[in-house]
């Protein structure tokens, strides 16, 4: 099993993600990513060693949810966030 974050940590990245999601609103790019990039993303988070059940050991969010964030991106860099439908090039993505 692996070590639990703190619930303040879990405050401060959720804050931190929501400020992203308002950010890209702001900045003229959607909210959510299209179905297949939700899928590539939950494909990869399901083969993560940090996922326990749907909850990430890492940074303390529920994945299914995130993963459907365009602002949003994995907190060890196995994908990355998703601009006006733009997925950038990602450093250790698995599923495409």
């Amino acid at each position: 099993m692996t070590k639990k974050i703190p619930i303040r940590q879990q405050v401060q990245n959720l804050a931190s993600d929501t400020a992203a999601v308002i950010s890209g609103v702001v900045a003229g790019n959607g909210i959510f990513v299209s179905e297949q990039e939700q899928w590539n993303r939950w494909s990869i988070c399901k083969s993560c060693e940090f996922l326990e059940n749907t909850k990430c050991s890492k940074c303390g969010c529920f994945m299914e949810v995130k993963t459907q964030l365009a602002a949003v991106e994995c907190p060890i860099g196995k994908w990355k966030k998703v601009n006006n439908g733009q997925v950038p090039p990602c450093d250790d993505c698995s599923a495409t």
